[in-house]
């Protein structure tokens, strides 16, 4: 006695075939390897992320310290060298500090442009600016 399956040419066993799971695992494995590829990068973004948040927070403390003291410690030259000429803050980044002078029209003007400008191990750059000037 032939069941119904038999009758229309297929065989009563289900499942799937050796060509189907192949093509199965390629997808996934294809699937898994681009997902995979994304890990270091996000990892390298993260750090990258990290070492600039930290350059700001170093950088606020610094500004904000020059900008306490005022433009008159700046003019003349009475800011601690260490505070504006630090060459290296540790393994992640290193930084130096520059101020200009800027005389517009009298010579009692005391304006003060402070960059604090920051090397990270990759070789980019990154640069935080701030005005000094006396009240």
């Amino acid at each position: 006695m032939k069941t119904r399956d038999t009758l229309h040419g297929r065989n009563s066993q289900s499942g799937f075939t050796l060509l189907e799971v192949l093509v199965a695992l390629a997808i996934l494995l294809i699937g898994l390897t681009s997902i995979l590829v994304l890990f270091p990068q996000s990892l390298s973004q993260a750090g990258t992320a990290n070492r600039k948040s930290q350059s700001a927070d170093a950088a606020s403390a610094v500004l904000g310290e020059v900008s306490q003291l005022g433009a008159d410690y700046l003019y003349y030259d009475q800011v601690d060298e260490e505070l504006l000429h630090e060459e290296d803050s540790g393994a992640t980044f290193r930084y130096h500090t520059t101020t200009q002078r800027y005389q517009h029209g009298s010579a009692d003007s005391k304006l003060q442009r402070v960059t604090y400008s920051v090397s990270y191990p990759n070789g980019t750059q990154q640069s935080f600016v701030t005005y000094v000037v006396k009240p």
